[in-house]
This record gives C-alpha cells, structure tokens and sequence, in this order.
C-alpha cells in the first residue's frame, strides 16, 4: 500500500470519527448534566420557587415575592466551595451585560460557619449584587445537594432553568 493511500485512509476515518467522538462527549456532558439535577426542583414552568426571607450582608432583608417583576437568577454557594470560587466571576460579568432592569441576580449562601466567612468570599471576588445568607430550610426546601446551583425564576416565580456546577459566562446568558 503506497504512503498516499495510507495517509488518505488516516485521514478518512479522523473524518468520520471526530462528529462521532463530539456526539458521544456531547452525549455524556448530557446525561451527566441530567443526572446532577435529577432531583432538583422542576423545571417545567409549572413549579413555584419557595419562598423566603432572608437576611443579606447589608443588613437588608430579602423575600422572593419582592423580587419577582423580572428574571431572577438564585446562585447558591458555600465559601468554601472551590467550583463557587471558580464560578462566582462569570455572575459578576452577567450583570455587567445584562442591567438590573431586566435581570435580579441573588447570591444565596450555604453552608458557612460565619458571617466573616462569607464577607470574606464576597470581598475577594469584589461582588456587586445582594449577597443572602441562607439556612439549612433554604438548602432544603430548594433541595441543594451541591454548590454551585443555580436557579432561573420567570417574572411570576416559576422555576424555567436549572444547573449544578460550573456555569460559564455563555452558560449563564444562556438559560436567563
């Protein structure tokens, strides 16, 4: 077999084989993504998010009804989350492309030890939108089971996108 019929039949089958090797990642990607949120609140458009009222670093006190004349994107994290530090930014840059008119960004904290704890988190990732400080009901009742989780709410409350893990900047403009 001449080198040229060789280097054909090499390039031939990398040809075929990289649409199959993308559909079978994409497949993966697909049902892992699914089987993270397997148990998180649905996404039909029929489910109301819980309510809540929690207390941000600022001192204000935040319920979902006030928020619920636009989107609104609920971020759960813990501070010690290293995918939430890895993450968190990419919430940052939303905002900074789509204004507060149109969407309501809300950070919800899990799972810390202290207020300090979250003040610091927030410090270092230099964060701009409300920063809640959630419960144990709060992780319960939006049936956390890992960090990050995001939630996207439709003007009415209704829970329209859901996502466990790292979310890019393109992920998150995306699902809002």
């Amino acid at each position: 077999m001449s080198k040229l019929t060789q280097w054909r039949q090499i390039r031939t089958r990398w040809w075929f084989r990289w649409p199959v090797d993308l559909t079978v990642m994409l497949a993966i990607f697909w049902l892992v993504s699914a089987w993270q949120t397997r148990d998180l609140l649905p996404t039909t458009g029929q489910t109301l998010a819980p309510d809540f009222e929690l207390p941000a670093l600022d001192g204000q006190i935040y319920s979902l009804p006030k928020l619920q004349a636009k989107t609104t994107v609920l971020y759960f994290f813990a501070p010690w989350c290293t995918v939430c530090k890895l993450s968190i930014g990419n919430l940052q840059k939303l905002r900074q492309f789509v204004t507060a008119e149109e969407l309501s960004i809300v950070i919800i904290a899990l799972n810390w030890r202290s207020v300090q704890e979250v003040q610091t988190f927030i410090a270092e990732h230099e964060l701009t939108v409300p920063v809640l400080l959630g419960t144990a009901h709060t992780a319960e009742t939006y049936h956390i089971k890992g960090f990050p989780t995001y939630y996207v709410l439709n003007h009415t409350g209704h829970v329209i996108e859901r996502s466990l893990g790292y979310s890019t900047e393109l992920g998150l403009r995306w699902r809002t």
